[in-house]
């Protein structure tokens, strides 16, 4: 209870808009605009659930420097049912790259995904530390995070909307 009570101090201390919801299993949840994030620490993986209110792409960004710059992406879609998924890496503020052409690795190790009512909901199951340097390490304490997604249903269309948060993970 101490752990999530400092968890939400700081939360305010950062600054942030949003109000987290805390389970007891360490999961921690954030609305903001258009999206829900959820992120559920699982040994030594995180399962990063994103939803927002489009039929295309989703994508959450963990601990950029400036607007993309340094941020793990993680982007998805659904397309006729089937999920598609792809690790991204903020190669400057306003562009990103899949991880494998700019010397990373994809290290999405299971991804599940749905589009209902208006929404795509996109789950991705990454390593917490995966030992790639274009990889966030996904640990305990705050993180900003940038949220984004796009009309389409491919990698490489513009966002439509996008927010930027921050969150405490236990």
């Amino acid at each position: 209870m101490k752990s999530m009570l400092r968890s939400a101090i700081l939360l305010i201390a950062l600054g942030t808009a949003v109000v987290p919801v805390f389970a007891q299993d360490g999961t921690v949840v954030v609305e903001k605009d258009e999206f829900r994030l959820t992120v559920r620490i699982v040994g030594a993986n995180a399962e990063i659930t994103v939803r927002g209110r489009t039929t295309g792409w989703v994508a959450v960004g963990f601990d950029p420097v400036n607007m993309m710059k340094n941020a793990d992406i993680k982007m998805g879609y659904v397309k006729n049912g089937e999920a598609f998924a792809r690790d991204d890496f903020g190669t400057a503020i306003f562009l990103h790259s899949d991880d494998t052409k700019v010397k990373g690795t994809s290290n999405i190790l299971a991804i599940a995904g749905t589009e209902s009512e208006g929404y795509t909901t996109m789950t991705f199951l990454v390593p917490r530390d995966s030992g790639d340097p274009k990889d966030a390490k996904i640990l305990k304490g705050p993180h900003n995070v940038i949220l984004a997604a796009g009309r389409a249903d491919n990698f490489s269309s513009k966002h439509m909307f996008r927010v930027k948060t921050s969150i405490v993970l236990p």
